[in-house]
């Protein structure tokens, strides 16, 4: 068969049954079913497990009684087992007439067994199923028994059975429920419409939340389509939120259900129409549109050339054509090797051929230039369970050369319909010089959910990985820590944690130097914890986190833990670091030169005591943003243990006196005191205990200043910036040297003047000519500046998230702030991304952001001009002051009117 860029079909392949329902099993292979041996239409005989690595069929008996065509079939997250619901009431005579029979399909086995939960409250025929988050396994639509259309939904929870979803019953789905279009969204509701219109005239776009009123569920209409479907009509989800639809005639649109309402967008249109094809989407993040006919079912009118629409410009590119029709009961589904497997079409009345035969396309980017195909990169481990929002270890051949990761959900296909797919990207790092990658699982809001999921690498050519078959765990059950690991949590986890920063008095398993242990929730500051849901934050004002682990003497431990910087900007300024420590003695110092969390790995010795295990940010950690430390791991490497000089006498040689109780500390206990009788050794003048004094050069953490104490420093209030902690219950003062932390004190005392601290929360005060990265902690923070409005300016940075404010070669970046305060008044900041502010007789050299960038002149439009820039993709805009250069702005908008600069660039 020829080979061109745009793929190939392979050989045309002889199938047990027609293939009406294909279902990819969690290890890859394909559960299919829906006809007997000779193509008659009746699930109840048998069954068939593919194998697409040996080419190999397991052809089983259904020994149920139950007739699963046309029922619901999809795996059941977390679990080894496939849930299949629904069918036809054949056996019994009541053909094309729905059951409430559930049966289960062990995938480790393949038995094939009545669920021991028994039967759904309804029965149902051309039912759709969707997972949810949390293992549940949601109905709706399809007919019962009697023919008539299901308008409630019901819910099965594993070991518990079903429960009919009173709240969510809609009456217009109860005329045309069969096979209903339904998708998790991304805040775990279900969104879905009708194959038809109800009896209102219109297709709603509806949004059911399952667990509202009590449970019993609610349904919301969120849009109406602005087009017709059909039940002939593909629906599939290729990216979060995103679905892409083909109507009853050529059109093919987008659905995005990622905001409040559904939306609809016109991609695109086929050459002719295809009822009764099917859409796959690919590991590249495109859609196969295969099969289907021009004319209702005929063979004549009937498609064989296959097409890739992609989302990123919304092309359709033509491939080879198909051997075989591909109709009415026919089915196509994503391989883990990245191939599509089609097969199936037939077995209805209206069908002129049964096909017991299947084909699997190869598309174009398994290929190169030439043809050929191309070598692959490899995944040589990955883990086999995972959780959305955390971070893994992924062993490949050839580290450097990955250029992107993606996960694809199992396939569950059936009547042009792909129930549960859906797509992500996931964010990636590498380790060091090794071929392992840190992959960072999305969360559930991120469109990771729940079920199994093919997971692979790219390469710099385009080239994808056969996929590591991925199950991701339901989110009611907790991640599990290594059962190896001998410290006690590990992962730093917490009773009720909350996105956000908090600090606690105590964590199990760990101690911490200050008695202050500083914990980020999963969204905190878009750092996300590696593994669980909390992390461990380190920075200046941290101290030492340490936890004792007994160990057997001689033993090597490996030691590993992933660490990554708090939503640090490239190219930042503070001088962020891990020290970590075993016994006391370095292990190494950890400088990380980027934000994303890296995994760190060392061996360590035991001593066959109780060894500590110590983490501190490293010295001039900068006190509001440093590190976050998460799935830290301590275990034996498996060797033998080595032998170990006897323990040195515990004896100070260095102390002459070793009845000292303090043989490190032989003089004076407070040898900066003159008078050790003062009851204040820190203010040895005054006897003022209400005085705190700065020791300048040195870290101070003060901790209990009883609303009353002031902290004094020997210098003017324009050399140093202050403002809360990131927890907001503290000030941190700050100059270029150095830091301290206060908590509850009353003021600050410089030399020119003294600071009230009462009331401050969320002020924060400007160093002149000192570069500063501040994140705001309140929802009123401030930034002061002593000087006028005209001296300075600002805008936002470049990625429209915060905003800078600069004089001259100095600036400052703040994120998470509302307001600047300058002497001769104050700019509001909140709301006012992408303006940026003219400073008069000073030429600016801007460039904007993604978004829509004002630049705002304090003048008539009249006393200035504008035009392009020399090389014709910027703006210049000039007044009797001088000349500004804007590179990616919208407008300029000045005191009368505003200028689109559109019809300038």
């Amino acid at each position: 068969m020829a080979t061109t860029f745009t793929g190939e079909w392979g050989d045309l392949q002889a199938w047990p049954i027609i293939g009406i329902h294909s279902v990819v099993m969690d290890d890859g292979r394909v559960l299919t079913f829906g006809t007997d041996e000779t193509g008659m239409q009746g699930g109840q005989f048998i069954y068939d497990i593919y194998d697409p690595v040996t080419g190999t069929h397991e052809t089983l008996n259904n020994t149920t009684g139950t007739d699963i065509f046309c029922s619901a079939a999809m795996i059941i997250p977390g679990t080894d087992y496939v849930l299949i619901a629904g069918g036809d009431n054949r056996p019994n005579g009541g053909t094309n007439r729905g059951v409430s029979d559930v049966n289960i399909l062990n995938m480790k086995t393949g038995e094939l067994s009545p669920a021991p939960e028994g039967e759904m409250v309804n029965a149902r025929w051309y039912p759709t199923m969707v997972s949810l988050d949390d293992g549940r396994m949601l109905m709706l639509g399809g007919s019962d028994e009697n023919g008539r259309h299901q308008a409630t939904p019901e819910v099965y929870t594993p070991d518990e059975g079903w429960t009919e979803l009173s709240g969510a019953t809609d009456p217009n789905l109860g005329r045309s429920s069969h096979y209903p279009r339904a998708f998790l969204d991304t805040d775990g509701n279900i969104v879905y419409f009708a194959i038809g219109k109800g009896g209102n005239g219109k297709i709603e776009v509806m949004s059911m939340n399952p667990d509202a009123n009590g449970g019993t569920g609610s349904v919301t209409e969120i849009g109406v389509l602005p087009f017709n479907a059909g039940w002939d009509n593909p629906a599939v989800q290729f990216a979060p939120g995103k679905i892409l639809i083909q109507d009853t005639g050529t059109g093919l649109w987008v659905m995005d259900i990622s905001g409040d309402d559904a939306s609809f967008e016109h991609v695109g249109n086929l050459v002719g129409e295809r009822n009764w094809s099917n859409m796959t989407t690919l590991p590249d993040g495109t859609v196969l549109i295969n099969g289907g006919s021009a004319r209702g079912n005929t063979e004549a009118a009937a498609e064989h050339t296959a097409v890739i629409w992609n989302p990123e410009d919304n092309t359709l590119t033509t491939l080879v054509d198909e051997d075989s029709s591909r109709l009415y009961h026919s089915t196509a589904v994503l391989l883990n090797d990245g191939t599509i497997l089609s097969a199936g079409g037939g077995a209805a009345g209206m069908a002129e051929i049964d096909y017991l035969d299947a084909q699997i396309y190869k598309p174009g980017y398994l290929f190169d230039e030439n043809g050929a195909l191309s070598e692959r990169p490899e995944i040589l481990k990955a883990p086999d369970e995972v959780h959305a929002g955390n971070a893994y270890a992924v062993q490949v051949d050839d580290a450097s050369d990955v250029a992107r990761v993606t996960l694809v959900k199992n396939g569950a296909s059936t009547h042009a319909f792909n129930m549960g797919t859906g797509f992500v990207e996931a964010d990636f790092g590498t380790v060091g010089g090794s071929n392992t990658l840190v992959v960072y699982a999305p969360s559930t809001a991120e469109g990771l959910s729940s079920g199994s999921w093919m997971m692979f690498i790219w390469d710099a050519d385009g080239v994808p990985s056969i996929a590591a078959n991925i199950n991701v765990m339901p989110s009611n059950i907790p991640l599990v820590e290594d059962p190896a690991n001998l410290l006690v949590n590990g992962s730093f986890e917490i009773t009720d944690p909350v996105d956000g920063q908090t600090s606690l008095a105590s964590m199990d398993g760990w101690t911490s130097s200050n008695g202050l242990f500083e914990v980020h929730g999963d969204k905190n500051i878009d750092a996300n914890a590696t593994h669980g849901q909390t992390a461990l934050g380190l920075d200046g004002s941290s101290g030492t986190v340490s936890q004792d682990v007994p160990t057997v003497r001689g033993q090597t431990y490996d030691l590993s833990f992933t660490y990554d910087t708090e939503n640090m900007a490239p190219g930042n300024f503070w001088n962020i670091g891990l020290k970590v420590m075993w016994n006391g003695e370095v292990v190494d110092i950890i400088k990380p030169n980027g934000t994303d969390a890296m995994i760190y790995e060392f061996k360590v010795v035991g001593t066959g005591g109780q060894d500590t295990l110590s983490l501190e940010a490293t010295e001039g950690t900068n006190a509001l943003l440093g590190g976050l430390v998460d799935n830290v791991v301590l275990k034996s490497d498996g060797t033998d243990p080595i032998d170990l000089p006897d323990p040195v006498d515990p004896v100070d040689p260095a102390d002459p006196d070793p009845t000292d109780p303090d043989p490190t500390d032989p003089v004076d206990p407070a040898p900066t005191d003159p008078d050790p009788t003062d009851p204040d050794p820190t203010d040895p003048d005054t006897g003022n205990e209400n005085l705190v004094y700065d020791d300048a050069g040195q870290t101070q953490y003060l901790l209990d200043g009883e609303g009353v104490k002031s902290f004094v420093v020997d210098g003017t209030s324009k050399d140093y910036g202050w403002g809360p902690t990131e927890d907001g219950a503290g000030v941190v003062i700050w100059d270029k040297d150095g830091f301290d932390i206060l908590y509850d004190f009353k003021d600050i005392q410089f030399n020119d003047r003294t600071v009230e601290l009462i009331n401050e929360d969320g002020l924060y005060q400007d160093i002149k000519e000192v570069s500063q990265f501040l994140t705001g902690t309140t929802d009123n923070d401030r930034f002061q500046i002593d000087a006028n409005m005209n001296e300075y300016g600002f805008g936002p940075t470049e990625d429209g998230a915060g905003t800078v404010v600069w004089q001259g070669d100095t600036f400052d970046i703040l994120y998470g702030f509302e307001e600047i305060l300058f002497n001769d008044g104050s700019v509001p900041i909140n709301g006012t991304d992408g303006v940026t502010n003219d400073i008069a007789s000073v030429t600016q050299y801007l460039t904007g952001t993604d978004g829509v960038d004002t630049f705002a002149i304090d003048g008539t439009s009249t006393d200035y001009g504008w035009g392009p820039t020399e090389d014709g993709e910027g703006v210049v805009v000039w007044g009797n002051d001088g000349h500004d250069i804007l590179y990616d702005y919208e407008q300029i908008a000045f005191n009368d009117q505003t200028v689109s600069l559109d019809a300038v660039v």
